[in-house]
């Protein structure tokens, strides 16, 4: 491997690079001679990686100076922003501790829409007074966590290589709080239907949604997984629509969400917020079983609008009627 540069950018656990990847490399070659390596941790969002590959700031972790400055240069030619030098421990830990930032951040605001709920407040009535204080910056709570980077990263944070699991009641806590946000839904939406005398065997439930995130196709980890199978379990029939991929997870795929589905359907669950799905028209809900019932986990539809419409609007961190104690700004 004599005259090359290798870059690692997969997020991998501490002390992999120093203590795996390097010995593995340097075999028949002298690292900062005749070979270069550095870690520099990969900061972009699918769906964003053009812009941000070049505006997010960049980590490059090594062990010898000249393959730092040897990869400094080379992504001074692509990152319009400012690049930080360190060693490869810290860089291996920069980008797992920045994702499970993340994931703890948003089970806070998982768990207090939890407590609204419990309350009968709008979690999101809550957020826009909390979040007037300079200093908060409260989440929106949501059906889980997805993705090829959150559900796993905490993990490989919390495990180093060649050492002891190191132990963190508030990163391993928030991954549970996490993973248990879709069997929420699952209950809010067995609990509506319930609420109105069905059979959850007899009741059809439509999934808007398998990608992770919006108007990506990725479905790595992503929610739904575990709510259609919690209504599957049921013997819910669970119909599918997600424009951006083929995956239903052992639901019925259905190519659009008109007018004849919403007639055979009792119930609507939005897990992804797909810009296509935001501009469904809420009249269309009418035509559902009984009171239309609408799970909007990502609350993509105006709460208020939905109930004059007689429309049974559910969303996590908010109950029926809840909007009655929703805050007026002046």
């Amino acid at each position: 491997m004599d005259g090359k540069l290798v870059i690692i950018e997969s997020s991998i656990p501490p002390g992999t690079f120093k203590d795996f990847v390097l010995p593995i490399i340097t075999k028949k070659s002298k690292l900062g001679t005749s070979l270069w390596a550095a870690y520099v941790p990969e900061r972009l969002s699918p769906g964003q990686a053009i812009t941000e590959i070049q505006k997010i700031p960049r980590i490059i972790g090594h062990e010898d100076e000249v393959s730092g400055t040897l990869a400094k240069s080379l992504y001074q030619k692509i990152v319009n922003s400012k690049i930080f030098i360190t060693n490869s421990r810290i860089a291996e830990l920069s980008k797992l501790v920045e994702n499970s930032y993340r994931d703890v951040n948003i089970a806070f605001a998982n768990e207090i829409s939890l407590i609204c709920e419990k309350y009968r407040i709008d979690f999101a009535e809550l957020v826009k007074v909390c979040n007037s204080h300079p200093r908060v910056n409260l989440l929106n709570a949501g059906p889980g966590v997805g993705g090829p980077c959150l559900p796993k990263d905490p993990y490989l944070l919390l495990n180093p290589t060649g050492s002891k699991k190191i132990k963190s009641t508030i990163i391993t806590e928030s991954r549970k709080i996490n993973d248990l946000m879709p069997h929420h839904v699952s209950d809010l939406v067995k609990t509506a239907l319930q609420a109105q005398g069905k059979s959850l065997e007899k009741c059809t439930v439509i999934i808007l949604g398998t990608a992770y995130k919006a108007d990506v196709s990725d479905t790595r980890f992503s929610p739904s997984e575990q709510i259609i199978k919690d209504l599957k379990k049921e013997k819910c029939e669970v119909l599918v629509y997600d424009p951006f991929t083929e995956e239903t997870f052992g639901g019925k795929k259905i190519d659009d969400f008109n007018l004849d589905i919403a007639k055979s359907s009792d119930a609507l669950v939005v897990v992804t917020d797909h810009d296509e799905f935001k501009n469904l028209d809420l009249k269309l809900f009418h035509s559902m079983k009984q009171k239309p019932i609408v799970v909007d986990t990502k609350r993509i539809f105006d709460s208020k609008k939905s109930e004059q419409l007689g429309i049974n609007y559910i969303s996590v961190g908010y109950n029926i009627g809840s909007n009655s104690n929703g805050i007026e700004e002046n």
